[in-house]
């Protein structure tokens, strides 16, 4: 691949991760990872690096969170404040604490893999198309990010409905779906419809990743690790190392 078709694709892959890019570009990345497949990496790669960037934007507001409150633990006539800080803290502490047991009682499953359970980030998935069914689309997209899974599985019914939509936007409907099945404990509706998925759309990682979730969560723990092996055996997957420390705890 000469330096222009690379800065084309590189182009493409922005927009894309940006929420920029519309159904033609969409399907021309797909086609450009069939040809090239180390754009698949790169994409991932991508995806990688904004996770990384908004942790290291976390980790800044906490230093300038501490160095705000540093001239307060060095005045004696502010110590009061400090006081309730410290006690706010603390109670903090206890609420999370108190959380993560009840979690751990109800679920009964391993740490590290309750650590990694987490929904994945459709900022990217927008749509800029102004007909009914986009505007449903990223309708689904906010009650999903709010957590509301059962009604973003009724939308995402009405949604499915409109075959020449499902056929642009197959992978992410369908990981949105499955993760949604899988987060209200309905797990073969969760198998069957992450299964739907094509193999060659650039959501194919996630969809494998929470296909094995799921088999762990239904307690199918040997499904499971076979799916985690093949995960973690991959060096491209983007849950390759996380794959390959929950394979430790088998």
């Amino acid at each position: 691949m000469d330096n222009d078709k690379l800065e084309y694709y590189m182009s493409l892959i922005d927009a894309y991760i940006d929420g920029d890019s519309d159904h033609l570009a969409e399907a021309e990345i797909q086609k450009g990872i069939a040809e090239y497949p180390f754009l698949k990496k790169v994409l991932a790669q991508h995806t990688e690096a904004r996770a990384n960037i908004r942790l290291i934007g976390e980790a800044n507001l906490k230093t300038k969170l501490i160095q705000e409150f540093e001239p307060i633990v060095e005045t004696k006539t502010k110590r009061p404040l400090l006081k309730y800080l410290l006690l706010f803290l603390l109670l903090l502490s206890g609420a999370a604490a108190a959380y993560f047991l009840l979690q751990k009682n109800e679920t009964q499953e391993s740490l590290p893999l309750l650590a990694v359970i987490e929904d994945p980030s459709f900022a990217n998935m927008r749509s800029n198309n102004v007909e009914a069914i986009s505007e449903k689309w990223n309708k689904a997209i906010q009650l999903f990010s709010q957590k509301d899974y059962s009604n973003t599985l009724k939308l995402l019914d009405e949604i499915e409905l409109d075959k020449a939509f499902l056929a642009q936007n197959s992978g992410k409907i369908h990981l949105m779906h499955g993760v949604s099945a899988l987060q209200l404990r309905q797990y073969e509706t969760a198998l069957n419809t992450l299964s739907l998925a094509r193999s060659e759309n650039p959501y194919n990682d996630q969809i494998q990743w929470f296909q094995a979730i799921t088999l762990f969560k239904k307690g199918d723990k040997m499904a499971a690790k076979k799916s985690f092996l093949i995960i973690s055996q991959d060096k491209d997957h983007y849950k390759s190392s996380e794959a390959s420390k929950l394979l430790e705890g088998f």
